[in-house]
C-alpha cells in the first residue's frame, strides 16, 4: 500500500498525463481544486472532498481550472481476474 498527494497545475502549466491502467485498487481523495477522471470517452469532475474508488481501468487525469489541484491518492495492489 502506497499513499502519496500530487500537484496537478492549473491548465497554463499542467502536463499531459498519459491515458493508463494499474494492477490495483486507487482510492483519490481531493484535498484542493477540482480535477476531471477521463475514463475512454466519460468524464467525472471531482472537487475539493470528493472521494472516488478506481479499479484499474483505462484513466487520465485533467485539470481544467486555474488553480493547482490536490489529490491524495491511496494504491492498493491487486491482480486481475
Amino acid at each position: 500500500m502506497r499513499f502519496y498527494t500530487a500537484e496537478l497545475p492549473g491548465v497554463a502549466n499542467a502536463p499531459q498525463i498519459p491515458t493508463h491502467t494499474s494492477d490495483s485498487v486507487d482510492y483519490i481523495a481531493v484535498m484542493r481544486g477540482e480535477i476531471v477522471l477521463v475514463i475512454d470517452k466519460d468524464e467525472v469532475t471531482l472537487k475539493a472532498v470528493d472521494t472516488l474508488v478506481s479499479t484499474g481501468n483505462n484513466h487520465t487525469w485533467l485539470n481544467r481550472t486555474d488553480e493547482v489541484a490536490v489529490p491524495l491518492v491511496v494504491v492498493v495492489g491487486a491482480q486481475r481476474a
